[in-house]
C-alpha cells in the first residue's frame, strides 16, 4: 500500500515516514513492565556509587559526557555511561546501547587487566583475553586488587573477537556472580555486543525496532539476549568502577567507605524481590522533617520505570521542552533529597522507584548541559543561530532512518539485517549527537559499515558473499563498495569505537574537522565544534545512498520519489557532490601518509 500510495508524492511519503517514527515513540510507554524494569535494573549500584563520587568531588548535577581531566571524573563518567546505555535500551535502540556498553566493558576490562598486570598475548583471541582478565579478578584476593590506582591511559585496545554468536571461550575461566544469582561470562557478553553491532546477532530485536515499531504485542523472545548483554556489561563495568572508586576513596583517606565499597559481592547489583509486608510496615510508619509530617504517597501496585520525558531526544521541541525540563529538575531535587536522608514520598522507595528516580536525576544533568550548549551556540552564532535548522536536520535523520526501516521489510537476509541496523544506529547517533556525546560517532561507524555492506550485497553479491565473515573489517566493505577513498572518515569514526590506550578527544575531532568542506574562514575558529555534526550529515547521506540503491531493486519509482523527498529535506545525493566528498577524503589520506 505504501508503494502504491506514494510513488509520485514525496510529501506524502515523508508524512508516512514521520508517522512511523511517532508511532514508535508512542509505543515506548506501552512496552511491558518486565522489559522496562529489566532494562533499568542493572543500575542498582548507582546510588552507592553516586554517594562515593560526591565525596570525591563529582556530585550531581554534572556534565555527563565529560571524560577528560581527573581520574575521579572518569569514574563518574562511567556511571553516566551506564545511564546512557540504559536510556537507549529503554528506547528500544539496542544497537546504540550495545555500542556504549561494549565501549565501557572494553574500557574497564583494560583497566582491570592493567591492575592485574595482564597483557593480551600475540594471537590470543580477544574473547579469551577478556575471560582471562575477569577470571583473574574473581579469583584474586583483596590484597591483589589493592595496588596503586591505575592511570586512565593504561592498557591497550581490544579488537574484534573471532568467536561468533554466544559461544563461551574454550579456555578455563570463571564467571562473575551477581546478587540476584546471575552468573555472567564477560567473554560471552563482549562477543554478543560485538555481534549486535555488526548485524549478526539479535536480528529479531532490530526487526522489532525497525519494522514493527516496538509494538508490545510483537516483542520477540530474543529481546532477552540483547537486554541481557547490555545489562550484564553495565553490571560488570559498575563493579570495576566501584573497585577503582574504592581505591580513590582510600587514597583520599576515606577508609571506611572505601572498605565497604570494595566488597562488591555485597552490593545489590540487580533489583531485589518485593517484600509486601515490609512495604506495608514502612507505609504506616510516620515520616517527618522536624515537626512537619510529609504527605505520604501510596506504594505503586505495578512496576515503576522511566517515562518518555526522561528518554526522548534532547531536541528543543522534545526533550528540552519547558515542561519536560521542569519535570526532570523536580526529580533531580527529589533524588538529591534522598541522598541527604529526606523521604520525599514520606516512606522508603521501592527498588524500581529508586532506580527510576536515579535515572531521571542523571537525565536531568543531560538536559542542563544541552540547554547550556544551545545558549553557547547562540552566543557564537549571533543572528545566525536558528533553532529551525536544527529541527530540519533532525527531520532528515528521521526520514533516512525510517526509509531504511521500511526498505528492510521489502528486502531479505543480509541486506534486510543491515538496513535494520542502519535505521537503529542512525537514530542513536542523532540522539547522542544532540547531547554532545562522542559515542554518536561510534554509532556512525556502524551506519557507515552497514551502508557499504548494503551497497556490496546489492551491486556485487558474489564478492559480498566472500567478504561475509566475522573477521572482515569495515574498511574492506568500504573498498568493495567503491568508497575506499573514505578511509580517513572510517579511521576517525573508528577512534570512538574502542577504548584507547589514551583517551584523546582532540585527535579524532581534528581529523573529522579536516573532513569538512566549504568551511568559511570566519567559521574556522569554531569549526571543530561542528566536525561531528558534519560527520553525521555525511554518513547520513551515505546511508541514504545505500538505502536508495537497495530500494531501486524493489521499486525504481519509489526509489526516485524517495531520492526527491530526501533532497527536498536537505540531503545532497548528487553524484557530483558524492565525488567531491570522496576526493576530499582522498586528499586527507594522502596528506596523512
Amino acid at each position: 500500500p505504501l508503494r502504491r500510495a506514494h510513488l509520485n508524492r514525496p510529501d506524502r511519503l515523508a508524512e508516512t515516514l514521520v508517522a512511523r517514527h511517532n508511532q514508535r515513540m508512542e509505543n515506548l510507554m506501552a512496552l511491558p513492565g518486565y522489559y522496562r524494569v529489566k532494562s533499568i535494573e542493572s543500575l542498582g549500584p548507582v546510588p552507592l556509587l553516586d554517594a562515593a563520587h560526591r565525596e570525591l568531588g563529582q556530585p550531581l548535577p554534572r556534565v555527563p559526557v565529560l571524560y577528560t581531566g581527573a581520574w575521579q571524573r572518569d569514574l563518574a563518567w562511567g556511571v553516566d555511561s551506564a545511564v546512557a546505555a540504559t536510556r537507549l535500551l529503554l528506547a528500544g535502540q539496542v544497537v546504540g546501547a550495545a555500542a556504549i556498553a561494549r565501549h565501557q566493558l572494553e574500557r574497564w576490562t583494560v583497566v582491570l587487566a592493567s591492575v592485574l598486570d595482564l597483557c593480551q598475548q600475540p594471537g590470543e583471541d580477544t574473547a579469551e583475553y577478556v575471560a582471562r582478565a575477569w577470571t583473574g579478578f574473581v579469583t584474586a584476593s583483596s590484597d591483589d586488587l589493592a595496588g596503586d590506582l591505575p592511570l586512565v591511559d593504561s592498557g591497550a585496545d581490544l579488537g574484534e573477537p573471532r568467536l561468533g554468536g554466544t559461544e563461551e571461550p574454550l579456555v578455563d575461566h570463571t564467571h562473575v556472580g551477581l546478587s540476584d544469582g546471575t552468573e555472567v561470562c564477560p567473554a560471552v557478553v563482549y562477543v554478543a555486543l560485538s555481534e549486535i553491532l555488526h548485524a549478526r546477532e539479535c536480528l529479531d530485536v532490530t526487526t522489532w525496532d525497525a519494522q514493527q515499531l516496538l509494538r508490545p504485542r510483537d516483542i520477540p523472545i530474543g529481546v532477552a539476549v540483547a537486554v541481557g548483554a547490555v545489562s550484564d556489561a553495565i553490571s560488570l563495568c559498575l563493579i570495576q568502577i566501584g573497585m577503582a572508586t574504592a581505591a580513590a576513596l582510600h587514597h583520599a583517606g576515606r577508609h571506611t567507605r572505601a572498605h565497604l565499597l570494595a566488597d562488591y559481592r555485597s552490593w545489590h547489583h540487580r533489583l531485589t524481590q518485593r517484600d509486601l509486608q515490609s512495604e506495608a510496615r514502612e507505609f504506616w510508619t510516620p515520616a517527618r522533617i522536624g515537626d512537619r509530617e510529609i504527605p505520604r504517597r501510596e506504594v505503586p501496585g505495578d512496576a515503576v520505570a522511566p517515562n518518555l520525558a526522561a528518554i526522548m531526544p534532547l531536541a528543543p521541541s522534545e526533550g528540552l521542552r519547558s515542561d519536560v525540563v521542569s519535570f526532570l529538575r523536580t526529580r533531580e531535587s527529589e533524588y538529591l533529597g534522598v541522598t541527604d536522608g529526606i523521604r520525599p514520598a514520606g516512606r522508603l522507595y521501592r527498588d524500581d522507584e529508586l532506580l527510576t528516580l536515579v535515572f531521571d536525576a542523571h537525565r536531568c544533568s543531560a538536559t542542563r548541559f544541552a540547554e547550556h550548549a544551545l545558549e553557547e551556540e547562540a552566543l557564537v552564532l549571533g543572528d545566525g543561530f536558528d533553532l529551525q535548522s536544527l529541527a530540519d536536520r533532525g527531520a532528515l535523520y528521521v526520514l533516512v532512518s525510517e526509509l531504511a526501516a521500511v526498505t528492510s521489510i521489502w528486502t531479505s537476509n543480509v541486506v534486510s539485517a543491515a538496513l535494520q541496523n542502519v535505521s537503529s544506529a542512525l537514530r542513536s547517533a542523532y540522539w547522542l549527537w544532540l547531547e554532545d556525546d562522542d559515542r554518536a560517532m561510534a554509532c556512525l561507524r556502524t551506519v557507515l559499515e552497514q551502508s557499504s555492506r548494503i551497497m556490496v550485497w546489492v551491486t556485487k553479491p558474489a564478492r559480498a558473499e566472500k567478504l561475509e565473515t566475522p573477521q572482515t573489517p569495515p574498511g574492506r566493505w568500504l573498498e568493495a563498495a567503491g568508497w575506499g577513498r573514505l578511509s580517513p572518515l572510517n579511521r576517525a569514526l573508528g577512534e570512538y569505537v574502542h577504548a584507547h590506550r589514551k583517551l584523546d578527544p582532540i585527535g579524532p575531532r581534528l581529523l573529522l574537522d579536516a573532513l569538512q568542506m566549504d568551511v568559511e574562514r570566519k567559521e574556522k575558529e569554531w569549526s571543530s565544534a561542528t566536525a561531528r555534526g558534519n560527520a553525521l550529515n555525511v554518513v547520513c547521506e551515505l546511508a541514504a545512498l545505500g538505502v536508495i540503491t537497495a530500494l531501486e531493486r524493489v521499486s525504481p519509482a519509489l526509489a526516485s520519489t524517495s531520492r526527491t523527498m530526501l533532497e527536498m529535506g536537505g540531503a545532497d545525493l548528487s553524484p557530483a557532490h558524492f565525488e567531491l566528498v570522496l576526493n576530499h577524503a582522498l586528499s586527507l589520506r594522502k596528506d596523512t601518509r
